[in-house]
């Protein structure tokens, strides 16, 4: 029979119900996330299947009754209702898939521009395409069949046994060369490495993708069709186990999908006992592979929720909730609809609150996963494609997979405007964000953070002037000593030893002069005894400096710093150690760095507090005096260094360290009090201005 009107059109006992494909199949279903039963309408010819409730069961089993005045009278009997809407909205469910023998409008015709009306245009598909996208290659189903009894053993309890055994026998033989084994990832970087690496690759996925043919093929499923996914132009196999969706045991339906998993780590733990009986070489780079990244990456990747992989499956039949995703969303956009503007709107569906707050959870996780995701995949196609298709894709996935998504929820928003202005809470909602907008664009007062270094600027490091014997060394650290106050005294055999050379020489060429006006040789050579003698003077002159230098006394006023507090007297040092530094604590300022995001909220002038490390330290107050005018290619003070546990991200360039992001180098000056210098986050309050 065909519909020659619209229900809505006719009066509800008239309405003539369109009639349904005869290829068309009703099975029982799986219990939904509720508990309650559920049946599914099988279309074979596109392979889809259709879960609908047990009020739709109902009615579609009456539905050769001809007409909705049949139907109701058909409930009436079982002292039951029918609502002219629902079976409205099973008529709609019906030609919006297809299932019934014609449109609701026209002839058989009207599917196929229903079709055209549902294609959208070439960039449209191009656009999204691009991202994913499958092609079929095979149809194995009747392979699969044949080949079943073969490898039906691997189903087993011993052949888990076997593979248990495997891995725990592996994983102890590899913890016995460890070391070896974590450098085995060297051979990867040669082209027989990476054959290798490549070769274990596709053997893994074909197996992973075998699997869970297999095991669905085991529980009596069709897998009509397996190929390849491109995402991101990178290529993933597939299996179409939709087949799967009839099945009653959702115990039957996770071992479908975890038996990819299953099997990668089944062929990890082989690899894993295999790499500790092979030798060096390509073979033992692969079986670490396997054993490794393969499945480490297989974790990470194909158990993601958030995708469209293994793991999403696995999570929707664990909970028993088919269209997870749909859900999740409808359910997400509920509760933010509730959170900004208390509409007080039905909930999507009638499920218990932990079910409700797993599904919430799960649209938020995955929101903001895709998000990162759709971002990160934005900037690879940016960095890795040449520039204008790189700045076109990467638009595009903005566009389309971000703010698209976002531009209709807030077009959502818009054409409800007038029953969300109404509540309280969206009132509330709009303060708050008028708010967060005046924090983010008004300037307002607030305090800007900075590595700095408080130090001297009169400062002097003591090192040996020569490697020497400590004679006197009776200081303390922090002690305060005067002008002129001995600080340490050395003890030079090697300076005693060059200076008796020294004069040697000088006694000998001084002999050679006197005598040379009787020698004919010794005259011819006047030039060059001369010019010896001369620098020997000034050698001696320079040892003579050295040697003063052994006994040193504080040339000014100031507080001692032990370096080494190792150190005693009778101790010999090289002519590097570092033993002491005198500081003068009355001449006192501050280095500091900050960001060129940073640098318009300073002004010379601005007060500003130093904040120690060391909690026993008190803070001191400061003057912003200088600010360089261009940033600092290369940092002077290692203090700031990242790789010294520094706050300033550096790298090496040209043999020098040099800051990621360019910094400017600024100069506070000390009040009174300034204490000892220390590294330390510089607190600086100022108006922010701009």
């Amino acid at each position: 029979m065909i519909a020659p009107q619209n229900p809505r059109d006719a009066g509800p006992a008239e309405v003539t119900l369109p009639t349904l494909r005869q290829d068309l199949r009703l099975m029982r279903g799986a219990v939904d996330l509720t508990g309650a039963p559920t049946w599914l309408i099988c279309d074979p010819v596109r392979h889809r299947y259709f879960q609908i409730g047990r009020r739709a069961f109902l009615l579609l089993c009456e539905w050769g009754a001809g007409n909705l005045r049949n139907i109701k009278q058909r409930f009436a009997v079982r002292n039951d209702a029918v609502d002219d809407a629902e079976v409205e909205a099973i008529i709609r469910f019906l030609h919006a898939n297809n299932l019934t023998e014609q449109p609701a409008q026209g002839g058989a015709s009207a599917y196929l521009e229903q079709r055209k009306g549902t294609q959208k245009s070439w960039w449209h598909r191009l656009a999204h395409n691009y991202l994913f996208f499958r092609v079929p290659l095979v149809r194995p189903d009747g392979f699969l069949n044949a080949t079943y009894p073969s490898i039906a053993f691997v189903y087993t309890r011993a052949f888990f046994a076997c593979i248990l055994f495997a891995a725990v026998l592996g994983l102890y033989l590899v913890a016995r060369q460890w070391d070896t084994f974590t450098t085995t990832f060297l051979h990867f970087f040669s082209p027989s490495g990476f054959a290798a690496y490549g070769v274990a690759l596709i053997v893994v996925k074909i197996l992973h993708e075998f699997a869970h043919a297999y095991t669905a093929v085991r529980y009596g499923c069709r897998v009509p069709v397996m190929g390849v996914a491109f995402m991101v132009l990178f290529p993933l196999l597939y299996s179409d186990v939709t087949d799967a969706w009839r099945l009653k045991d959702r115990k039957q339906r996770l071992a479908i999908d975890v038996s990819g998993v299953a099997i990668e780590l089944t062929i990890a733990s082989i690899a894993t006992l295999a790499w500790a009986f092979l030798p060096d070489g390509p073979a033992r780079s692969a079986a670490f592979f396997l054993a490794t990244t393969s499945w480490v990456l297989s974790i990470f990747v194909n158990l993601n929720p958030f995708m469209r992989f293994d793991g999403y499956h696995i999570l929707a039949d664990a909970l028993g909730a088919q269209n997870l995703q749909a859900r999740g969303f409808a359910f997400g956009k509920w509760w933010l609809r509730e959170v900004l503007f208390k509409l007080d709107e039905p909930v999507p569906e009638i499920i218990t609150a932990w079910q409700r707050a797993v599904l919430i959870t799960y649209a938020y996780c995955t929101w903001v996963y895709r998000f990162f995701l759709f971002l990160g995949i934005a900037l690879l196609i940016y960095h890795f494609a040449f520039k204008v298709l790189g700045v076109l894709l990467a638009s595009i996935e903005l566009l389309f997979f971000i703010g698209l998504p976002i531009f209709k929820e807030l077009k959502e928003w818009w054409a409800r405007r007038a029953e969300i202005i109404k509540t309280t809470r969206s009132r509330w909602t709009l303060l708050g964000f008028m708010g967060a907008l005046i924090v983010v664009l008004v300037p307002i007062p607030g305090h800007l953070a900075l590595p700095a270094l408080m130090q001297s600027t009169n400062l002097l490091t003591i090192y040996p002037p020569a490697p020497a014997k400590i004679v006197m060394f009776d200081l303390r650290d922090d002690e305060r000593v005067e002008k002129g106050t001995p600080l340490i005294t050395f003890h030079s055999r090697q300076l005693d030893h060059e200076l008796r050379e020294t004069r040697l020489r000088i006694a000998l060429l001084e002999r050679r002069l006197a005598r040379q006006a009787a020698d004919t040789v010794e005259r011819s050579n006047l030039g060059i005894y001369q010019n010896e003698l001369a620098a020997e003077r000034n050698r001696l002159a320079s040892i003579d400096a050295l040697k003063r230098d052994l006994h040193l006394a504080a040339p000014f006023g100031g507080v001692v710093k032990v370096i080494d507090k190792a150190v005693q007297p009778g101790d010999i040092v090289g002519r590097n150690a570092a033993l002491i530094q005198l500081v003068d604590p009355d001449q006192m300022e501050i280095k500091a760095f900050v960001t060129e995001t940073d640098l318009m909220r300073l002004s010379v002038g601005s007060q500003a507090v130093f904040v120690p490390e060391d909690p026993a330290l008190s803070r001191v107050e400061a003057r912003l005096e200088e600010v360089a005018e261009a940033g600092d290619s290369a940092l002077a003070l290692p203090y700031f260094y990242s790789t010294n546990g520094g706050a300033i991200a550096v790298e090496e360039s040209d043999g020098e360290m040099k800051p990621v992001d360019a910094v400017y180098q600024t100069t506070f000056s000390v009040g009174e009090g300034g204490g000892r210098f220390s590294r330390a986050r510089f607190a600086w309050n100022h108006p922010c201005e701009g």
